[in-house]
């Protein structure tokens, strides 16, 4: 005896409608969708991730530049943070560093300079016999026959710079010791500025026992001043000299000093001798 089917439960028809209106639908959506009809109400918030974008699909062309942020660039049109680049707030290297391009500064040199005051250059103080400039063969240098009186000079370093010593150059009249003269550098306060003239230091200007021989001098020690920086707001600098024998000569004055590392103070002022942006004046 054959059974015969039940018929389908009205539940089962119901599924079966829905999934082939369901299969329907998407067929349609792949096979009908029209062209370029998706725009961005159809695409949810973040739905094109990096990897869905293709190598070289993003030109610069359809980039805002304006409103890109490079914080930290190793080399960078425009950078917070560079090691080069065009204009930037910290760079190792820039065209342009406030305001200024690299080559408006001068690299502040960490070794000692020098500051030499030429013979010819001492200034005497009226109190002796008379002043000659006399080329001497054995110091080599044009030198000033200051006939026993005492000399003057200017010193102009940067602001910030520290005096280590002086060497001054001469030659020998062949007499008791100490006879030649001494040299001081001595800073003056400004007319309406507080404080006393200080010594810096002397250098003595010793006997070789040799009359005519070229010797050299320099302080044993300094005082405690000498260690402050150069502040040219308050003080003057000033070598003064005591030539104390009418057969002694004074070739030259060499003062040594060094500027702090990252120091940027202003240029010495510049006299006629003096080299344009140097501390270093000219031998005549």
């Amino acid at each position: 005896m054959k059974k015969r089917l039940r018929k389908p439960s009205p539940a089962l028809v119901i599924s079966l409608i829905a999934l082939f209106v369901a299969l329907g639908g998407t067929s349609y959506a792949a096979t009908s969708l029209p062209k370029n009809s998706v725009g961005t109400k159809q695409l949810k918030n973040n739905a094109v991730t990096g990897t869905k974008i293709a190598s070289g699909a993003v030109t610069a062309s359809k980039i805002n530049t304006n409103g890109l942020t490079v914080p930290n660039a190793a080399h960078a049109t425009s950078a917070d943070s560079a090691m080069s680049a065009t204009n930037a707030s910290t760079a190792t290297n820039a065209t342009e560093l406030g305001g200024l391009g690299p080559n408006s500064y001068q690299k502040v040199p960490t070794t000692t300079q020098h500051y030499t005051i030429p013979g010819p250059d001492l200034i005497p103080s009226g109190d002796g016999t008379g002043h000659s400039s006399i080329y001497d063969s054995a110091a080599n240098q044009w030198c000033s026959s200051m006939n026993g009186s005492s000399f003057t000079a200017p010193i102009h370093l940067p602001n910030g710079a520290v005096i280590t010593g002086w060497t001054v150059d001469y030659v020998d009249d062949s007499g008791t010791p100490n006879s030649n003269g001494r040299v001081y550098v001595t800073r003056f306060p400004l007319l309406g500025g507080s404080g006393t003239y200080d010594d810096l230091g002397v250098a003595n200007l010793s006997d070789t026992a040799t009359q005519g021989a070229a010797a050299t001098a320099s302080p044993t020690s300094l005082n405690s001043v000498a260690s402050e920086a150069i502040d040219n707001s308050k003080w003057s600098y000033i070598a003064i000299g005591f030539d104390d024998s009418a057969g002694a000569l004074s070739c030259s004055i060499d003062i040594h000093y060094t500027i702090p590392p990252g120091f940027a103070g202003a240029a010495p002022q510049r006299d006629r001798n003096q080299a344009l942006g140097t501390g270093t004046r000219k031998v005549h």
